[in-house]
């Protein structure tokens, strides 16, 4: 790193050459700039990564000087010098960006602290810089796979923070009509032909299904993804005509020989919103699939079609969520008996009920998403396919069974210990990432998705230490290992356990044994330097 001193006296220059080693705090080059327009010649000519100037200097202030230099370089950090404390020159170096704001007389250690703090500044944003880089360039090579993937779990509802699943929607460059994402269920059956296939030949025909789809919709803003084979959809973020699926649906099965049902879900303004219309997507395939009809049909329609034969029991499917809500273990065995009473008051076939029973399904998921607990019953396509391919109802009592017990099991552990599971994650990510010199409070809060400020609170309150001194706890522990039964230098033992700057390691290492690092091998015997 490269420094540039900027005063127009030249003792004051000298001093603050000779004040610290600025070969040991990091930097390689130091310059000198008697005033502000010599330094900015410097600086367009030798990109300095930290400037100290003085406030006070002849033709341009120290002030305007980092004004200028922010404006034009605003990476490059910046110490102000002043022998006047003034809170407007405090105020106003802050409103620029500058780095700190010092009061002479100085003294080599404050000096040193300070450089020390903005070096490491300078270095956690190099290091932020080069990971985004390197993440975009990965990024830009697996992206194909990985927006696969994001569709994937999307719609398995494993995003379900709205911003987060902006942020990555903007990574991946995907955009959208805010008017108009829908999702569209594309479900074909080959064992509903005459024909037998293969292994081999079933992987081509769905591959050919997909294949189809695409050249057909290539100009459109649209993304397919496969949950399982002959389970596609297609979403659709901007608006399609209804008589193109129409021509889909021709067009695959005059040229593959299949049977082909297309659900329509609902449009809606926003992507996260796009798991609601694949559900619905697919309540409408599964109509088509529950008379055999293969076709295209939309949700909307399929309300007057269900309502023709079998009313949905409401009014059951609401005291069972209440149950949900609200009731034990033990009592879960009997909260379906209802809503199963009011269908065979209907005398419902089956092929319907099962229907019924995958809008059932989609309450049940809704009211998990409440208390976060969707991932405690599964990916709901997955469950969607056991009812859909259920040959009897007892196999789907079963399955409603199963989750409500994953419902109230998960209910009653996210009610109870959630501080101390917080806790002990909290332990796990300092343990696996302390020699990481970014890793931070913050990046731990990240992680386990709380504020750093209450993240600190409960970690105190359960381990009775603050969570940056478990951090340094945990490196200095490392350190002392490291000390006592290798040969490794002291620098290198401080870049292991997440300290790059070896004097920092030094006076953090001091602070908590009493010993230097030296000072502390000695004590322990160790003679292999």
């Amino acid at each position: 790193m490269k420094v540039l001193i900027v005063d127009d006296e030249a003792i004051i220059r000298e001093g603050m050459r000779s004040m610290i080693s600025w070969e040991e705090a990091g930097f390689t080059e130091l310059m000198e700039a008697a005033d502000a327009r010599e330094a900015l010649e410097l600086i367009e000519a030798r990109q300095p990564d930290l400037i100290i100037t003085d406030i006070f200097m002849p033709e341009m202030s120290g002030i305007e000087f980092a004004e200028q230099v922010k404006d034009k370089y605003p990476s490059i950090q910046i110490i102000i010098l002043t022998g006047y404390e003034k809170f407007e020159y405090a105020k106003e170096a802050i409103r620029i960006g500058v780095a700190q704001y010092m009061v002479k007389p100085l003294f080599p250690e404050e000096l040193a602290a300070v450089v020390r703090e903005v070096t490491n500044g300078i270095e956690k944003q190099r290091g932020e810089e080069r990971w985004k880089q390197d993440a975009a360039r990965r990024l830009d090579q697996y992206n194909p796979i990985v927006t696969e993937k994001f569709w994937r779990d999307l719609l398995a509802g494993a995003h379900k923070n709205p911003q987060i699943i902006r942020e990555q929607q903007q990574q991946l460059g995907i955009s959208h009509d805010r008017q108009r994402v829908q999702c569209i269920s594309i479900q074909t059956r080959p064992e509903l032909t005459t024909s037998s296939y293969s292994r081999s030949d079933l992987q081509l025909l769905a591959y050919a299904v997909r294949n189809i789809a695409e050249e057909m919709f290539q100009e459109c803003n649209v993304h397919f993804c496969e949950i399982e084979p002959f389970q596609l959809y297609a979403l659709f973020l901007e608006p399609v005509a209804e008589e193109r699926l129409h021509h889909l649906h021709y067009n695959i099965e005059g040229l593959l020989k299949l049977k082909v049902f297309i659900g329509i879900g609902m449009n809606y303004r926003e992507i996260d919103e796009l798991p609601l219309s694949a559900r619905e997507a697919d309540e409408a395939a599964q109509l088509l699939l529950s008379t055999g009809e293969s076709g295209v049909v939309r949700y909307d329609q399929i309300q007057d079609k269900k309502s023709s034969r079998v009313h949905y029991p409401y009014a059951e499917e609401k005291q069972l969520l209440q149950e949900m809500r609200f009731g034990t273990l033990q009592a879960h065995s009997g909260w379906l008996s209802p809503f199963v009473k009011a269908l065979n008051d209907q005398a419902a076939a089956f092929p319907v009920r099962k229907l019924i029973y995958v809008q059932l399904l989609s309450a049940v998921y809704r009211l998990a998403d409440e208390y976060e607990l969707e991932d405690a019953l599964g990916a709901f396509p997955q469950n969607y396919r056991l009812i859909e391919r259920a040959v009897a109802e007892p196999e789907i009592q079963l399955l409603f069974q199963e989750l409500f017990n994953r419902f109230v099991g998960g209910r009653s552990r996210a009610q109870a210990g959630y501080v101390e599971r917080l806790v002990e994650e909290a332990i796990c990510l300092i343990d696996q990432q302390y020699p990481n010199n970014l890793f931070s409070v913050g990046t731990i809060a990240e992680e386990l998705k709380v504020s750093p400020k209450y993240l600190s609170r409960i970690f105190r309150k359960v381990t009775g230490k603050t969570c940056i001194d478990y951090i340094t706890q945990v490196r200095v522990e490392q350190a002392k290992e490291w000390l006592r039964s290798t040969s490794l230098r002291s620098l290198e033992i401080g870049e292991k356990v997440g300290y790059p700057n070896p004097n920092y390691f030094s006076l953090v290492f001091k602070k908590q044994t009493g010993m230097s690092p030296t000072e502390y091998r000695q004590a322990s015997g160790n003679t292999s330097l």
